[in-house]
């Protein structure tokens, strides 16, 4: 049986807060585990979430199933630990040569998982190869795999923008509020509430620049462009 994480209950919050779970296949997961499957010669590739007490897959080659339980899972081993599991002979290893996955198909037995890494340190599951053949990883190649890794939590932290952008959008429209939303930098707008238009008759294909000096009081203008400028050198960086 698996072996729970000390911060489950947190880790599992995590991963519900991506909502993630069950959705359909989404091409850029598909790339990364093609490229995993290429760059390491094997047969089988996944993206693994684990939850509750399943292992769901974002994304999966070399297996029809969506899904397997928690208990017989490999990475649900890998997710207990910041660095790589690598399994060169599962028959040799005595956590998983009775495995089902091992002793029939998949007949697993080669197994490498990165585990997906949130900022806040929640271990969400793994990027992971498999092969029906006895392997080992160079030091390069498991960095190779961990890189990987790590291009998938970005993808997750990219849909999780998206999902808060929408739903923050959503609220904007339903707002009895004046909403007046830019990009900071150039002062590019992204979103006029529909009260800001129907109130004011502001025109949504004006530049924002141009309605800044309209929306904000004279007084404060030379306050907020000061402290635009700031922002703008700080995402510059040195």
């Amino acid at each position: 049986l698996f072996r729970s994480p000390d911060n489950e209950a947190e880790r599992l919050l995590a991963l519900q807060r991506y909502g993630v779970l069950d959705t359909p296949q989404e091409i850029a997961f598909d790339r990364i585990t093609q490229l995993a499957a290429r760059l390491f010669d094997v047969p089988m590739a996944f993206v693994s979430l684990i939850d509750r007490d399943r292992q769901w897959f974002k994304s999966c080659i070399g297996l029809d199933d969506s899904e397997t339980n928690r208990d017989t899972a490999f990475c649900a081993h890998a997710i207990l630990s910041p660095t790589p599991l690598i399994v060169d002979d599962a028959f040799q290893d005595l956590r998983f040569r009775d495995n089902p996955a091992v002793t029939g198909s998949p007949f697993v037995r080669f197994y490498a998982g990165a585990p997906l890494t949130t900022r806040e340190g929640y271990n969400l599951g793994t990027l992971c190869i498999a092969d029906t053949k006895v392997r080992s990883l160079r030091a390069d190649q498991i960095q190779t795999l961990v890189d990987l890794s790590c291009i998938v939590v970005d993808e997750l932290e990219l849909r999780l923008g998206y999902r808060a952008r929408a739903m923050f959008q959503k609220v904007c429209e339903i707002s009895p509020n004046l909403i007046y939303l830019y990009k900071r930098v150039k002062f590019e707008r992204t979103f006029l509430g529909p009260h800001l238009v129907e109130t004011l008759g502001y025109d949504r294909s004006v530049p924002a620049a141009d309605l800044l000096p309209e929306i904000v009081h004279p007084e404060d203008l030379p306050r907020l462009y000061k402290h635009l400028g700031q922002l703008e050198l700080l995402e510059r960086g040195p």
